[in-house]
């Protein structure tokens, strides 16, 4: 659900109009440190807006770090069964000599003795064994897709299934440490909004019962001490085509030391405990640093064993989190989430991004953008439909700018939760700013709120949505002049 996917709402007949965005001096964001002129490009109605920060992801990184254009080293990554043929024995210094996985790049480059490094990553599937694995860089780093869409993830390239000898209406698999298991042929979400995500295979309790239980409307499956069993609805013997199967305890892209980092044209999928892109610090950093993930998506975090995961998680960093084109979907938790419980100084910007259909498992207020302590951001253009538990929700002391934003929410009802359905919501002591949102309730749902501020925060409209008229929570929202 890149950007790509919402010029599906575009009319040709819609001429949009190019506005400024005021940034108010109460947000506090630093536009000293961060060059930008935010603008928006606004169709009207529930059209989507883009955005434009007014300067490049590539161009915001390039003044904090010479990673990308000019690295101290340079690595290649080789797509498996490409020719010439990738090896980590390889010195991958060369398209001619490629590394086979993205952890001895990560490697290689901590042990080279520079301040930075750029690893290029040809386009292909790289599963687990291949991919990052939770390798931390040392020294600022860009990760670079070359050639096309680099797929990386907690999945495995695995072995064969046979029908057990058991339990013998299941296929089985000696594998263990499973936290989900997804249908890549069936699709769930919007298709309305051009949203699409694999379906998840339900979970038993054990064998036994999967064995008894015939699969009807979803796939299912469970384990033992030594063993994955599924039995697919089709009846097809899963393989790495029509299985996704995301292990748990496994990090992929961490980063827990304080470096500059720049990723761009990765879908990546699966997470640890944390988040799939998880940034995060345990201690204040001295200097000022950067995030930047351009074009890239952060899918099918969490599952039963890792049950808060998220899509984007940037904790504690001094410095900007800036992503552009990025979704964060089907996660367990939050689609995009910005944390700052060192109260460090995290500041965010997020342009034309998305994230839907979070919330997949038990947790309850599950979103697609969210800000946490003291986080400054702001979001151009971004896009968060049917979410669980108020699509964009900003809570604690945050400070959020929201322009041309469009939302819709599910709610977290029947999680047990009790956000009904709410498009936008402020908790606790948090300030938002909304410039031509757009949220879409849903006018048959008496119980659906739009702009809904909680006691002791307060939310601020600058021409709102013409459809925007359901207001709730025991705060204040009122207008501002933009």
């Amino acid at each position: 659900m890149r950007r790509s996917k919402k010029l599906l709402f575009l009319s040709s007949a819609l001429i949009a109009l190019t506005v400024s965005v005021f940034v108010p001096p109460a947000l506090g964001f630093d536009t000293a440190s961060w060059p930008i002129n935010p603008t928006i490009r606004d169709p009207g109605g529930l059209t989507l807006a883009t955005g434009d920060a007014g300067i490049s992801p590539e161009a915001l990184f390039d003044l904090q770090s010479p990673a990308r254009v000019s690295p101290g080293i340079q690595y290649w990554v080789g797509a498996p069964g490409s020719s010439p043929a990738p090896s980590d024995s390889n010195n991958g210094l060369s398209p001619a000599t490629p590394l086979a996985s993205m952890t001895k790049a990560i490697q290689l480059a901590n042990a080279s003795g520079q301040s930075s490094a750029r690893v290029n990553v040809m386009a292909g599937e790289y599963f687990r064994a291949l991919g990052p694995a939770g390798t931390v860089p040392t020294i600022d780093i860009a990760f670079v897709a070359y050639g096309g869409r680099v797929v990386t993830g907690t999945f495995d390239n695995f072995s064969t299934f046979t029908l057990d000898a058991t339990y013998t209406n299941c296929y089985s698999l000696a594998l263990t440490s499973i936290d989900r298991v997804g249908n890549r042929l069936a699709k769930s979400g919007f298709a309305t909004y051009g949203v699409q995500t694999n379906t998840d295979h339900s979970k038993l309790a054990d064998p036994a019962t999967l064995q008894a239980t015939a699969p009807t409307t979803s796939d299912l499956w469970a384990t033992d001490a030594t063993k994955i069993y599924i039995r697919r609805v089709d009846g097809a013997v899963p393989t790495p085509t029509n299985t996704r199967i995301y292990r748990s305890g496994v990090f992929l892209f961490y980063f827990n030391q304080a470096v500059n980092v720049y990723v761009e044209g990765i879908d990546a999928e699966g997470a640890s405990s944390a988040a799939t892109f998880d940034y995060r610090l345990s201690a204040q950093s001295a200097l000022k640093r950067v995030f930047v993930a351009k074009n890239c998506s952060a899918k099918y975090a969490g599952g039963v064993v890792n049950t808060t995961s998220r899509g984007f998680g940037i904790e504690s960093m001094k410095g900007l989190a800036y992503l552009y084109g990025c979704e964060g979907s089907a996660c367990a938790t939050d689609g995009i989430n910005f944390h700052d419980a060192l109260a460090s100084g995290l500041q965010w910007l997020t342009v034309n991004c998305s994230g839907t259909d979070n919330g997949r498992g038990t947790s309850q207020s599950d979103n697609g953008l969210t800000a946490h302590e003291l986080c400054i951001g702001m979001d151009l253009g971004g896009y968060y439909p049917n979410n669980r538990g108020g699509s964009v929700r900003c809570v604690n002391g945050s400070k959020t700018l929201c322009a041309g934003t469009w939302s819709s929410d599910l709610g977290d009802v029947a999680m047990g939760g009790a956000i009904t359905s709410v498009t936008f919501q402020t908790d606790n002591t948090a300030i938002m700013w909304c410039f031509r949102c757009k949220p879409n309730f849903n006018v048959l749902n008496a119980a659906y709120i739009d702009y809904n501020a909680s006691t002791g925060t307060v939310i601020h409209l600058c021409q709102p949505h013409a459809n925007a008229g359901t207001h709730g929570g025991g705060g204040t929202i009122d207008t501002y002049a933009g």
